[in-house]
């Protein structure tokens, strides 16, 4: 039998009551034994018996790491210590809850930054450092789909910090898988961490459109707003429809500034990057190409614009072309990044097809 499978199938509210009843009896179960002095019967037998059980079976829903093995230990403190051992029990399952992921929730807030789609700094990573050094080396070596999906409590949650404290344009996608878990923590979790990102986003446009509204030439809120409706729309938390009119006014925006002087090339770099991304999001393949062509111009070697260049011939089917941007791309692309892994694909898909029609 799977270790997750005895107890967290259970649905969440019957374990809660499985506690309180097997509380209720461990407390009674001890009343007349030891305080009333009854004699010990079958009948208060059977009372610490599914007493022990309650209490054992409800304390994982709390408890973190294997609930298999939690239980067991649990359920035998409970029998063989009535009273004590239940007491012991959650003084176990309050620390594991602490040392875990207590304090998780805590730290969404501080993580989450919408104004450029990020959350923290690059080198925070501070909810996987309260897990230990087997945990981490998890997460570096699994797939973050493969865990969200796996049977592993406590590499769900830290992943959860993990993937809020280095925002990925997958990160979405991944606490939605959450969302479908049985476990009732990871759900919780997950959803927690959806509303979060949602209602910072919102937060970050609704203070930008009052400080435009105080200041309407302010044209570095104008920017900061288009980039904001953008990133709210790629941020995979919106329907196509509401993402496509997001797109609109982050674009709308974008038409109505002015280009930054040939001599800002770092404000230049933003204005063509973030009309790059509306582009995209709009599906108009020639404007996007366009904009990417003038960043190239004056960056050669810039790795986001390379890597997008990449996917948009893929889509296209451009294989020559395809095999030299990608083979440009990763060049010049320092550390790991996330279109590394498909550039390689791309580049060697795009030499076999051209490979095939030379011959």
């Amino acid at each position: 039998m799977p270790e997750e499978s005895l107890i967290k199938r259970w649905a969440d509210p019957l374990r809660l009551l499985a506690l309180l009843i097997g509380i209720l009896l461990e407390i009674g179960f001890c009343w007349q034994i030891w305080w009333l002095g009854q004699e010990m019967t079958f009948l208060w037998g059977l009372v610490a018996l599914v007493g022990g059980l309650g209490t054992a079976a409800g304390l994982t829903i709390i408890g973190t790491g294997n609930p298999w093995l939690l239980f067991w230990l649990f359920l035998g403190l409970t029998l063989f210590i009535p009273f004590y051992g239940a007491l012991g029990s959650t003084a176990i399952t309050f620390y594991l809850w602490r040392a875990t992921g207590g304090k998780l929730a805590d730290q969404y807030a501080s993580y989450i930054d919408a104004e450029d789609s990020r959350i923290a700094d690059e080198g925070e990573s501070t909810a996987a450092g309260t897990v230990d050094h087997m945990v981490r080396q998890e997460l570096n070596i699994q797939s973050y789909m493969d865990i969200m999906r796996g049977p592993d409590r406590l590499l769900k949650k830290a992943l959860i910090g993990k993937i809020l404290s280095e925002w990925t344009p997958n990160a979405v996608s991944l606490l939605k898988q959450g969302l479908k878990d049985e476990e009732y923590e990871i759900r919780s979790y997950s959803s927690t961490a959806l509303t979060t990102i949602e209602n910072r986003m919102n937060g970050r446009i609704l203070q930008l459109k009052d400080g435009i509204a105080e200041n309407p030439e302010d044209h570095s809120l104008q920017f900061k707003l288009a980039q904001s409706y953008l990133a709210y729309a790629s941020s995979g938390l919106l329907d196509p429809g509401s993402a496509s009119h997001y797109v609109r006014m982050g674009s709308d925006i974008l038409e109505t500034l002015p280009l930054p002087p040939p001599d800002e090339e770092d404000q230049s770099l933003q204005m063509l990057s973030l009309h790059g991304q509306a582009a995209r999001l709009s599906d108009d393949l020639e404007t996007e190409e366009r904009i990417y062509s003038q960043i190239l111009e004056q960056h050669p070697q810039h790795q986001e614009t390379l890597s997008h260049l990449c996917a948009l011939l893929f889509r296209q089917k451009r294989f020559g072309e395809l095999h030299r941007t990608c083979d440009l791309f990763l060049q010049h692309t320092v550390g790991d990044h996330p279109a590394q892994e498909a550039a390689h694909l791309w580049s060697s898909s795009a030499n076999e097809t051209g490979n095939e029609v030379s011959a």
